[in-house]
């Protein structure tokens, strides 16, 4: 059974200084995509980034472990860019 995992963060939910660490440029999204998909217990992702918000969406094996899975791969992403 896949679980569908989203995990993000919005205007309602981080200041703009958060957001800008996590946002992604047209760019760097199929590079971001690929490591999401390449981690172990996701089958599909996919990711949505705009100047308001910053979701990763994906079904995975598990439900806890597909976020701990996603949110790491937002700290990630942030701390690659140099900005986290």
């Amino acid at each position: 059974m896949a679980h569908v995992v989203i995990v993000g963060l919005s205007h309602h939910t981080a200041p703009l200084d958060v957001r800008e660490k996590i946002a992604l440029s047209p760019a760097e999204l199929p590079a971001a995509l690929a490591r999401v998909r390449a981690q172990e217990g996701v089958r599909e992702a996919a990711i949505v980034s705009t100047c308001n918000r910053s979701e990763i969406v994906a079904f995975t094996d598990t439900y806890h472990g597909g976020r701990e899975v996603l949110e790491a791969s937002l700290r990630e992403l942030a701390r690659e860019r140099g900005r986290g």
